[in-house]
């Protein structure tokens, strides 16, 4: 498996993207999708936020312009305001992989990820036109970078770090439960300090 493992990695990951699309295309959208897909068609920014000042939905603005941008796609509906989900889940698997690789090695890496597909929660927010699964992907690509804070010097650990600052940022512009996101990284280092 050591040997295999980016190829093993690659196909599984494009294996779950391929069904995730495929389903993306056949289910049509249900009710909080469309509240993203009409929200995003708004022009402008200003509009978007008064909309969103009014209580049509509770979610801070940046999932409906990445929606706005992703519905630029030449994709049909509704796969093109499917996409950041899409994303998210290709986000969080690499992420995912990345991340146990560096603790228990690519073998069983490979294996998280190439499970993580069937699990339910992942085979319904992988489609779905809402944040879920995009803040995911983005907490993932946080936690990557926390590690690497930790894990390196000089540098990297700035880049690591200015990245760790903006996917929090940004996570946290998608969802309003993204609060979650910092409270727990704050968790892992109280527990790191508390251990050493």
């Amino acid at each position: 498996v050591k040997r295999w493992w980016p190829w093993i990695a690659a196909a599984n990951g494009a294996y779950a993207l391929w069904w995730f699309v495929r389903g993306g295309a056949r289910v049509p959208l249900w009710y909080d999708e469309l509240f993203t897909v009409r929200l995003s068609a708004i022009p402008d920014l200003r509009g978007l936020w008064h909309a969103l000042a009014g209580g049509v939905d509770f979610n801070p603005p940046g999932l409906y312009v990445v929606t706005r941008l992703a519905r630029l796609a030449p994709l049909a509906d509704p796969l093109d305001a499917r996409l950041p989900a899409l994303l998210g889940f290709a986000l969080l698997t690499t992420s995912l992989f990345v991340f146990l690789r560096r603790r228990v090695g690519a073998g069983f890496a490979a294996a998280a990820v190439a499970v993580m597909p069937l699990s339910n929660f992942v085979a319904r927010y992988a489609i779905e036109a809402r944040a879920y699964m995009l803040v995911l992907g983005v907490s993932g690509c946080a936690l990557v970078c926390w590690q690497s804070v930790g894990n390196t010097g000089g540098r990297r650990r700035i880049v690591s770090g200015c990245g760790l600052t903006l996917t929090v940022a940004f996570a946290l512009t998608l969802h309003v439960w993204a609060v979650i996101l910092p409270a727990a990284l704050l968790a892992g280092e109280a527990t790191i300090a508390l251990r050493t």
